[in-house]
């Protein structure tokens, strides 16, 4: 991927990825993402859009926030050799899955009982 920077408001960035404002600006507060800016107005670049598309799919699955950070920091440092990452997302949603279902069980329990 060509690394060419597109300045953009965060608002059309918002738009384009169906997010808000607010929780982009949240994404950076919390160090998720690290956006340049350059007299006050953010420029997102290719990689930045990216990033914050996949965190947007990686919220949708059910990631925590840390989880989230954990992923982005692969994914920033280009650790995330494909097949890392790849085996990280199993893990955590093979763990999630689990949970679900501990908690589907103990409500039938409860239901039952």
């Amino acid at each position: 991927m060509v690394c060419t920077y597109m300045t953009q408001k965060i608002g059309d960035v918002a738009k384009q990825l169906n997010l808000t404002v607010p929780t982009i600006r949240y994404y950076e507060e919390i160090g998720q993402l690290q956006i340049a800016r350059k007299n006050k107005v953010r420029e997102f670049t290719p990689q930045d859009i990216q990033l914050l598309h996949a965190i947007r799919e990686w919220k949708e699955l059910g990631f925590s926030l840390n989880e989230l950070r954990e992923i982005a920091a692969l994914e920033k440092n280009g650790l995330g050799c494909k097949d890392m990452q790849l085996n990280r997302v199993k893990e955590v949603l093979s763990r999630k899955k689990l949970e679900d279902l501990k908690r589907l069980r103990e409500q039938t329990n409860r239901q039952i009982a």
